[in-house]
């Protein structure tokens, strides 16, 4: 990018130069009207912004994870009892809250859970009990599986294939006991209704239990022989990217009158004082963005706004793993081997995530760019030449304008405002495994991933089955112009390993009017979203006539 900024003619109705605001211990300088405010015609790259990570959870099963790292084998002997069940309070449903993540609820967001703790019990049944009970590694709901598998509310069918069977047992609860519970015909899952229709069902409506058995559970504290377990790992991996945002300086226009002066007779001249109220110190901290100025007020406002709308896209977490990040975003209900379209389903939610975190930059911006754009207002007053003004809390510039045609005109004052081009890239990736033990936490690049994935992963297959996918994840983001793009390549040092590819740009084209092409501008990685944001100049007016 050339360090020459070019200037675009004079346009057909000139715009008198910008008049600066000396600070009080300079003396202004007279400005003349008559010149031209030229516009920036190459567009100026300014520090880029980076913003804090995006974790992806790959939403895997703690059967997933080797033990000593807080994993749980999904299949347990017979006679085993599981704990860790509860009843989400809005579908009313049975849920396994020992996993990283809560689950999707059919009442739409994750599952909040209340009430005791339920003990359930690995088997295949006997006398009054009902075995083909397992756990969903989708909704991380309670399915039935011994007919056809009902709706899932994360979409498609309960997944229950990696799970052991849990038996359920039938009558009226003793003592320890709760019953309630029955079958619903229409998702094959287990729901607290009494036999009367109620909580949401995946398959629409309200669960339809009236035809069901009557089952009932053990709570954990009367049926498990050992204490609560308390402080519980729940051990996930995430995909960890990094964005920058690039920020170019465009054309300066003018933008709205903020005072008026006398009408000018033909080829009259006139000399004023032009009186701008000085800013507050808050107004400056509010006028500050991360486009132009990136304070520390600016950064941090901005990353809660957009930390803020991950909990608004994907729902409140009810568990903490104490993250540094903007987006705490679900990727996939497909990562490891339990999906048989597992690699489809991985790349298209990422990138499902990735839009939504384009989208709530996008949003941040505007916000930030509205708030700014008040504080930068200029209050600005005219008085005679004449006049003697004695003020504290003003800046004064002397200025002489002049009509040089044979008509009278009227002259005001107007703000400038500044174009800004603001593209959004993703330019680095790792994994991240976390599972609330600070001691525990494992961060590295992608040619570690083997290595990562040998320490937490229990099954071989489990292991080769995520490496592929995160390969997929990051060989096919989607750009701003929906094309697939690969930000790695392959580790010329460690065959069979991929990096980032660091050398890696992209290109926007940014577009006049009438849709010809103005200027190429050139961003690190892949580019997701380009947006062009107008912020008032502080300080920055022009005299011109009023049209």
């Amino acid at each position: 990018m050339s360090d020459q900024t070019q200037v675009a003619p004079a346009p057909a109705a000139p715009i008198p130069a910008a008049m600066p605001v000396p600070t009080a211990a300079t003396p202004a300088p007279p400005v003349l009207s008559g010149t031209t405010v030229t516009l920036v015609a190459t567009a100026e790259e300014s520090v880029p912004f980076r913003l804090n990570p995006a974790f992806i959870s790959l939403g895997l099963p703690r059967s997933a994870f080797a033990t000593q790292v807080g994993g749980e084998p999904a299949v347990q002997a017979a006679g085993t009892l599981q704990d860790g069940w509860r009843q989400c309070r809005r579908c009313l449903g049975m849920v396994f809250t020992r996993e990283a993540t809560p689950g999707r609820c059919s009442a739409g967001g994750d599952h909040q859970t209340v009430g005791l703790g339920v003990a359930l019990q690995f088997g295949e049944g006997g006398d009054g009990m009902e075995a083909g009970w397992r756990h969903c590694a989708k909704c991380h709901g309670l399915a039935f599986t011994g007919g056809a598998p009902g709706p899932c509310p994360a979409g498609g069918q309960h997944e229950a294939a990696g799970s052991g069977s849990l038996v359920l047992r039938l009558g009226t609860p003793a003592r320890g006991q709760q019953g309630g519970w029955r079958r619903c015909s229409k998702c094959q899952g287990l729901a607290l209704t009494n036999g009367r229709p109620g909580g949401a069902c995946p398959a629409g409506g309200m669960h339809e239990t009236a035809g069901s058995q009557a089952y009932v559970v053990g709570t954990a504290q009367a049926v498990v022989a050992r204490p609560p377990r308390q402080g519980v790992l729940k051990p996930q991996l995430f995909l960890v990217e990094h964005y920058q945002l690039s920020n170019f300086s465009g054309a300066l226009l003018r933008d709205q009158l903020v005072a008026t002066m006398q009408a000018l007779l033909p080829r009259q001249k006139i000399t004023c004082r032009v009186l701008t109220r000085r800013r507050t110190s808050q107004e400056e901290k509010q006028g500050s963005t991360v486009i132009d100025a990136q304070s520390t007020e600016a950064s941090t406002s901005f990353n809660n706004q957009v930390k803020e709308a991950s909990r608004q896209a994907f729902g409140s977490e009810e568990y903490d793993y104490a993250m540094q990040a903007n987006f705490n975003g679900k990727g996939s209900m497909g990562f490891g081997k339990a999906s048989a379209k597992a690699r489809l389903d991985v790349s298209g939610s990422t990138n499902t995530v990735r839009n939504e975190l384009a989208s709530s930059v996008d949003s941040a911006l505007d916000n930030q760019v509205n708030q700014a754009n008040q504080a930068r207002q200029e209050s600005v007053r005219v008085a005679s030449s004449e006049s003697k003004v004695e003020t504290t809390n003003e800046t004064e510039t002397i200025v002489v304008t002049e009509n040089p045609t044979d008509q009278v005109l009227n002259f005001g004052i107007y703000q400038i405002k500044q174009e800004h081009i603001s593209i959004l890239s993703l330019v680095d990736a790792e994994v991240t495994f976390l599972n609330g033990d600070p001691t525990a936490t494992r961060r590295v690049p992608l040619f570690r991933l083997g290595e990562l994935l040998n320490e937490v992963i229990a099954d071989p297959e489990e292991r080769e089955a995520i490496r592929a996918q995160v390969r997929d994840c990051l060989s096919s983001v989607r750009d701003n112009n929906d094309r697939a793009q690969s930000l790695i390549q392959d580790d010329p040092v460690q065959p069979g390993s991929v990096i980032i590819n660091k050398r890696l740009r992209s290109t926007y084209e940014l577009r006049n009017a009438d849709g010809s092409v103005r200027q190429v501008l050139s961003a690190p990685g892949i580019i997701l979203r380009a947006a062009t944001k107008h912020l008032k100049k502080p300080g920055a007016t022009v005299v011109a006539t009023i049209q």
